[in-house]
């Protein structure tokens, strides 16, 4: 099982995410999900976007920053008008945390710093 720490190794997320198109009677892009998104992480290990999700949540919860993420999805609510449900919220959050976006943030709650040895 891959580590909290080796998920956040993503780097830029490396994955096909479909296509976009115009429709011309709303006036606005939709996008089209891939069947498949990849990521590579820099352990060398190939994942599908939706097995990352799983594990990234499943080692939040196993190394205890359950209230981060929910700190990171409120912030992540608040300022993020484009994301339209609590799916992608959370998996929103959750690339915050890995890139740990949330620490450069304001009006965070979460000025967490975390040393890693």
């Amino acid at each position: 099982m891959l580590t909290y720490e080796q998920l956040c190794q993503t780097g830029v997320m490396n994955y096909c995410s479909g296509r976009q198109t115009y429709d011309k009677n709303t006036k606005r892009w939709i996008r089209h999900e891939a069947p498949y998104e990849w990521t590579q992480l820099e352990c060398g290990v190939k994942i599908r976007m939706d097995d990352w999700y799983r594990l990234m949540r499943e080692a939040i919860r196993d190394k205890g920053l359950d209230l981060l993420l929910l700190d990171v999805k409120r912030q992540v609510k608040k300022n993020c008008a484009w994301l339209k449900n609590d799916d992608e919220i959370e998996k929103y959050s959750m690339t915050c945390m890995a890139h740990k976006a949330y620490e450069y943030w304001e009006k965070s709650k979460s000025k967490m710093f975390v040393f890693y040895f």
